[in-house]
């Protein structure tokens, strides 16, 4: 039996005479040891152009070329060439007219290039002045310039315009306008601002007329309001016109009318598009039908009264020789087609746009409201003359209109609320009696 010549015990020769001894039998080998692979010498040699001084690299002789053309000479090629400088400091290998033409082609190249892109700038300079030409005709669309050189140009501005838009909901029947502002509105106070309004309604039928917020002292007035107009039928899209009549409030006379804007709703955006269009100063503020008046309404439910109030009248007509009118206005209480109470203001001399702030007290029972109704009745006073019947408002739950049902129920809703409405004033049905037409006291 042999010994494995890797084995612990022949490390050296004492450990082998030892196992000898004690184990006989066995014939042991001498461990040979590996010999490792002689490793090959490196030696790193730098290169002959990195023994040459840095300050020197520079100072060798270098091939020129053409500008913009691709060198022939090998990049990797060691320079072990030492310079040698002439007196004049030039390179020995190239002439002074060789170098000459060389750099004479090269300002050539030079200066073609330098008019080619002052060429392109000149281009793109043009291009930038069209393109903020038009960002700037975008940017301000009011104010239109005229003239082609800076010193003829002049800005003339648009006239007074409104921004809104309309949404028309289907299946409600509802057509949501939303007013925005308006601009421009030209001056009405002596401290060169107004008061502006707008009324709102839809033409021919009139049923809902509405009144945006008063806002003070200023000619471009920023609304954000929203207006409902219900049961509006895809037919009525086809034949109603909204209208807009801007007025300037007057708190202690009556209101300026500036100017009115109308757009047929079969030509309009319906889905909730800004538009805005033109205010037309030069509209007279007359209307087919006979006015409009603004009435105030609250119902006290602890003390059983109806509590009125009327505030005032426009767009009245001409009733007399000298284009203006005598307006007052009568109140009834009806009961099953019986008038049971009466009251009337007083009479406002000279004037198509009356302002009355007078308030009238009815006693009706909560339980009596829905067999209540107003008629309210302007009348036209004539010193020589029987008076004259302008047109009659009907605010109540049985109304024909409405306006007057719509009013009648926001103030059955919402009782110790006082809720104001314009409404039309209409002509009276066939039949219809104001007490002989009697004169005002």
């Amino acid at each position: 039996m042999s010994c494995p010549r890797f084995c612990c015990c022949c490390c050296c020769d004492n450990s082998k005479d030892d196992a000898v001894k004690q184990y006989p039998h066995i014939e042991y080998q001498a461990m040979t040891r590996l010999a490792t692979p002689p490793q090959p010498k490196v030696v790193a040699e730098m290169p002959e152009f990195q023994q040459v001084p840095i300050k020197k690299i520079f100072q060798l002789p270098q091939r020129q070329t053409e500008y913009g053309v691709k060198p022939d000479f090998d990049p990797d090629e060691v320079i072990t060439q030492q310079p040698v400088f002439e007196k004049t400091g030039h390179v020995p290998h190239r002439s002074v007219s060789q170098s000459m033409e060389d750099s004479s082609s090269t300002v050539e190249h030079l200066s073609s290039l330098k008019s080619m892109v002052h060429e392109s700038t000149t281009k793109s300079l043009s291009t930038l002045d069209i393109y903020r030409d038009r960002a700037r005709a975008k940017s301000a669309p009011d104010v239109l310039k005229m003239g082609t050189s800076p010193a003829s140009e002049k800005e003339v501005k648009l006239g007074p315009r409104l921004t809104f838009s309309l949404y028309y909901d289907i299946q409600r029947c509802v057509l949501t306008l939303t007013l925005f502002k308006a601009y421009d509105l030209p001056a009405k106070d002596r401290r060169g601002t107004s008061d502006p309004f707008v009324v709102m309604y839809l033409d021919p039928s009139r049923e809902e007329i509405f009144q945006s917020r008063i806002l003070y002292e200023t000619l471009n007035p920023r609304f954000n309001e929203h207006f409902e107009f219900k049961n509006v039928s895809h037919d009525d899209i086809q034949c109603q016109t909204i209208v807009f009549k801007v007025f300037d409030h007057d708190k202690y006379s009556k209101n300026d009318f500036i100017g009115t804007s109308m757009l047929p709703l079969k030509d309009a955006d319906l889905y909730g598009a800004t538009k805005t269009i033109a205010i037309d100063e030069t509209a007279v503020n007359s209307r087919s039908e006979k006015g409009e008046l603004l009435v105030s309404l609250l119902y006290q439910p602890a003390i059983n009264q109806l509590q009125g109030i009327i505030l005032k009248a426009t767009g009245l007509q001409k009733q007399d020789v000298v284009g203006q009118a005598d307006p007052y206005v009568k109140v009834y209480m009806v009961r099953n087609n019986k008038r049971i109470i009466k009251w009337k203001t007083s009479v406002k001399k000279n004037t198509l746009v009356p302002v009355f702030n007078e308030s009238f007290i009815f006693d009706v029972a909560m339980m009596d409201l829905s067999d209540i109704s107003l008629e309210v009745v302007v009348m036209d006073y004539d010193r020589f003359s029987a008076n004259d019947l302008v047109g009659v408002i009907i605010i109540g739950e049985h109304s024909p209109h409405e306006s007057g049902r719509s009013h009648w129920e926001e103030i059955m809703v919402s009782p110790k609320h006082r809720v104001s409405r314009w409404h039309t004033i209409r002509p009276p049905q066939p039949g219809f009696k104001v007490d002989t037409l009697e004169r005002s006291e």
